[in-house]
């Protein structure tokens, strides 16, 4: 028998009635599962589906999770990155970038967290601590992916302001680490077209 953890999907599957389990003699609960359920209420357990939730796109659904993780142990890892960004994506942006100035305060260099707290001031219109937050992320973070999605934010801000000459600044840096061919550039390019008009 081969044991093998599922992937996330959206494969719609249906619930089987308990009066069908004596007929198709199935239990309930396999003994097999309990080796994998343990402690259901642990933090752990409840930063898991948070975080599949929220790679689901249901991030009203990994609220409750992380929500209940966050009130067993506020400061567990990567816990508060996952909060910012579920407020995020449901706009609530004020409390995103609370829970990130925090987190930041205890991991100052976590490019994650600068990357959500930068988009999180972008949509507050924050522009002057985006733009700190985001030269931080610039000279600490060494994932250039990274540092081309934080720029590629604020640029965009820049664009819809047409802010050339901060659009242009920006777009040299980003220039610098980001691979030929990288959708980014594409968007760049184009909406360097766009402002010349």
């Amino acid at each position: 028998m081969l044991i093998k953890r599922l992937s996330p999907s959206r494969i719609k599957v249906a619930i089987i009635p308990n009066e069908k389990f004596k007929e198709l003699q199935i239990e309930d609960r396999p003994d097999w599962l309990n080796v994998y359920i343990k402690d259901s209420n642990s933090v752990q357990r409840q930063y898991q589906l948070g975080f599949c939730y929220n790679a689901w796109g249901e991030y009203k659904k990994a609220l409750l999770y992380l929500e209940k993780a966050q009130k067993i142990e506020p400061k567990y890892k990567d816990l508060e990155n996952e909060l910012a960004y579920s407020y995020n994506a449901l706009g609530d942006f004020e409390k995103a970038s609370k829970i990130l100035e925090s987190a930041i305060k205890a991991s100052p260099d976590d490019c994650n967290l600068l990357k959500e707290l930068s988009f999180a001031q972008i949509q507050l219109k924050k522009i002057d601590k985006a733009e700190e937050t985001c030269k931080k992320a610039m000279s600490i973070c060494t994932d250039k992916q990274m540092k081309s999605e934080i720029a590629y934010n604020l640029i965009f801000q820049y664009y819809q302001l047409k802010d050339k000459n901060k659009f242009k600044i920006l777009a040299d840096e980003i220039s610098k680490f980001t691979a030929n061919g990288d959708r980014i550039l594409v968007n760049l390019s184009n909406m360097e077209v766009d402002l010349s008009k």
